[in-house]
């Protein structure tokens, strides 16, 4: 009976909305021996063709006159966010036709703090602060100075091109679904 509980609140939860911040039993640093380990798992939590780095993402935004696109996600514990990651943030068509225009930055946010990158590790909680991010998935659309240009919360529906869409402001973009 506590199984079916516990599954039942999870599936209400993922068809109410976006996640919310994970509890603060989940905010632990990661500790020494997982720091070695995180430089290698990074990669596993950021997708291929986006950076973590939002300082180096601002230094390459003002080099390629390019804005910056800083999604927010938690990669092991919100369902949404696995979901934008799969249908959107990873495939290679929204990749190839984002990185014409943004230097695009993940800034993860996971229960298991021991697969962020020491650098990861140290920005992140910060970076979720100045922005006000309390529910996921979160994108920012960013001037090479960090400005916030605008934003979406929660999942968009209708893939790569939808995204896209949304991102440079387009009114018909693609259904959003789940947000905050």
């Amino acid at each position: 009976m506590k199984r079916i509980t516990i599954a039942m609140a999870v599936v209400a939860s993922t068809l109410l909305g976006g996640c919310d911040e994970p509890s603060s039993a989940a905010k632990a640093e990661p500790t020494p021996g997982t720091v070695a380990k995180a430089a290698v798992e990074m990669s596993k939590s950021v997708p291929k063709g986006w950076i973590e780095d939002f300082a180096a993402a601002k230094r390459q935004a003002v080099s390629e006159k390019k804005k910056i696109v800083m999604a927010f996600s938690g990669s092991d514990w919100c369902g949404w966010c696995v979901k934008m990651d799969r249908d959107v943030y990873s495939r290679p068509e929204f990749i190839d036709q984002a990185s014409k225009r943004y230097v695009l930055v993940m800034i993860d946010y996971p229960q298991d703090r021991g697969i962020l990158s020491p650098l990861a590790a140290k920005q992140n909680e910060g970076l979720l602060r100045k922005y006000g991010i309390n529910s996921f998935p979160a994108t920012l659309v960013l001037d090479a100075d960090g400005n916030v240009l605008s934003s979406l919360s929660g999942y968009v529906q209708g893939g790569p091109e939808a995204m896209l869409k949304a991102l440079d402001g387009s009114p018909s973009a693609g259904d959003k679904e789940k947000g905050r």
